[in-house]
């Protein structure tokens, strides 16, 4: 069984400049490149090494680099097109997310507050009437419910509020 090896026009233009390769030169190419990716240095560089032996590291190391910057290359454009996917995807998410919390959330954030008051109102009523509240089943956790009492609603600039806003802050720097 023959394994295919897949790689960019572009990077193969640059390994091989007649555009084919012998099957001995091709094995001949993955074997150097095993054996240097084999032989590539794994962390700091020592301080102690000669001259000779840094550049050796050196190049070993950008072959390595430049290797894996070729993967990266290969992935990104055999993905391209799921990756595009992915941030339409995700852009859409955060669209929608940002919709619910401008348009669906704070009307019920201000229902909830609405309710909770006519809750408490409701209470007191009963307690005037002698009735004993904390008996009522089932009973509200008021401090592990969902605090709304303070809320307003965010309010939300358009573009043209924006620019009126702009326009009378520097009429107002003008006249000074």
């Amino acid at each position: 069984m023959t394994a295919g090896v897949e790689i960019l026009a572009a990077d193969w233009a640059a390994l091989v400049p007649t555009g084919r390769l012998e099957p001995d030169e091709v094995r001949g190419l993955l074997a150097r490149g095993r054996a240097i990716a084999a032989a590539a240095p794994a962390g700091a560089m020592p301080e102690r090494l000669s001259r000779p032996e840094r550049l050796e590291r050196l190049r070993r190391s950008l072959a390595v680099a430049a290797a894996r910057a070729a993967v990266h290359r290969f992935e990104l454009v055999r993905q391209r097109e799921r990756f595009e996917r992915s941030e339409r995807d995700e852009v859409e998410t955060y669209e929608r997310h940002l919709e619910l919390h401008k348009d669906v959330v704070p009307p019920l954030k201000l229902e909830a507050r609405a309710l909770r008051a006519e809750v408490r109102s409701l209470e007191a009523e009963a307690r005037a009437r002698g009735i004993d509240v904390d008996a009522i089943q089932p009973a509200i956790d008021w401090r592990n419910t969902l605090a709304v009492d303070g809320y307003e609603a965010p309010k939300y600039e358009t573009p043209e509020s924006r620019k009126r806003a702009a326009v009378e802050f520097f009429r107002r720097v003008g006249k000074r």
